[in-house]
């Protein structure tokens, strides 16, 4: 008796939608780590990982990283005709903005937790089923 086994792995991966808006309501929440944050939008805007809480607090461009196509600098790419970004969350606190005149000043921005309670990782376990193994066995006789 022969046996051929056949493994599958599905991988499924959640996406924290984000109505980016001016102003951002909440401007903070939590995330699991490895979660995917999907920004979308109408209108002129983009979305920049900010350096630290500091340049975050003070709507300070500098060395902040554009989210999305690219992943271009601050200095790189002021404006966006794009409607939506993608970013990763880490296992660090994450702050987002807005590099378009004004709308760090009016809000559009977010904190973004990496959430370790076991609650939120039972919760993301169970909803996707993280890495999912399916195993097919055939037997051939």
């Amino acid at each position: 008796m022969n046996c051929l086994a056949f493994f599958l792995l599905i991988t499924i991966s959640v996406a924290t939608e984000i109505a980016w808006k001016i102003p951002m309501n909440p401007t903070e929440i939590s995330v699991p780590k490895g979660d995917k944050l999907k920004f979308t939008w109408t209108g002129k805007h983009n979305v920049f990982a900010m350096k630290n809480k500091e340049h975050y607090d003070a709507c300070n461009f500098t060395d902040a990283v554009h989210v999305g196509e690219g992943q271009h600098s601050h200095r790189g790419r002021r404006t966006s005709t794009e409607t939506s970004a993608t970013a990763v969350m880490g296992s660090e606190t994450m702050y987002f903005s807005c590099s378009i005149e004004g709308h760090c000043q009016a809000k559009q921005i977010l904190t973004v937790y990496a959430s370790t309670d076991a609650a939120s990782q039972l919760y993301v376990t169970s909803v996707i089923s993280i890495g999912a193994i399916v195993a097919t066995t055939l037997a051939l006789i």
